[in-house]
This record gives structure tokens, sequence and C-alpha cells, in this order.
């Protein structure tokens, strides 16, 4: 009778060991597993953050090129990184918008080039650029 107590004894103790050794294990899974989890949700939110403000500029840029376009062949002077003000800029962390037209003498032809620029704290500088050129007809 001794021997099966000893054996049960055993048998429970041997089970409460193997519970601690696999709760630690599974709280060591699951901090890891939340670790990655929270990790995977700050970068894909940056990604959602960046997404929005790259859109937001080439709708920007966009417009101001459209309001360009019309603009007669002649009204376009020569100007290098002059500032410009959209409406919308403002919704860009630290935005700044420029223009620059330059001529290309022998074709007749004129470069127009609309930037936006912004940057969050602690990150790298972004931009959305739009080229086209212009030319006259006669």
């Amino acid at each position: 009778m001794t021997g099966r107590r000893n054996l049960a004894n055993w048998a429970s103790w041997r089970l409460r060991g193997l519970s601690l050794v696999s709760a630690t294990v599974a709280l060591l899974l699951l901090a890891t597993t939340m670790t990655l989890a929270i990790t995977a949700l700050a970068s894909s939110l940056r990604a959602v953050r960046y997404a929005k403000e790259l859109t937001l500029a080439s709708h920007l840029a966009d417009a101001e090129m459209e309001r360009l376009r019309a603009q007669p062949f002649a009204a376009l002077k020569n100007v290098k990184e002059q500032p410009l003000h959209p409406v919308g800029l403002r919704q860009l962390p630290n935005g700044q918008a420029t223009l620059t037209i330059e001529e290309l003498p022998p074709l007749r032809l004129k470069k127009i080039t609309v930037t936006v620029r912004w940057q969050n704290p602690n990150a790298p500088p972004h931009q959305a650029r739009l080229v086209t050129l212009a030319g006259e007809f006669r």
C-alpha cells in the first residue's frame, strides 16, 4: 500500500511540475505573439498614414498642375522653386509645395514641375513630384 501512495504522490508531483513548465512556456509564447502583433500593428499604422499623406500630396500636386495647364503658354513665366500654397497643404505635417517652370528653347517647350514635400516627426522627408511639358502650337 505504501508503494501505491508513493507512486500516486510522485505522479501528482510530476503532473504539477509539468503544469508549471507548461504555464511558463504558454506565457512565453503569448508574450512573443503579443510583441509581434503590436509591432505589426504599429508598422501597418505607419504604412496607412504614409499612403494617406502620399494620396493627399499627389492630389494637391495634380490640382496645381491642372490649374497651370489651363493657362495660356505665354502666361507661363520661368520660375525656380517658387512657393505654392494650395488649399489642403496644411493637412500634411510640415507641408511645402513649390513650382518650377523652365524653358526648353530649341523646342519651344516649357517644363513644369510641381513638388509637394512633407515630413513627419522622427521620419525621413517625403515628396510627390509631377512633371509635364507645355508647348505652343502655331
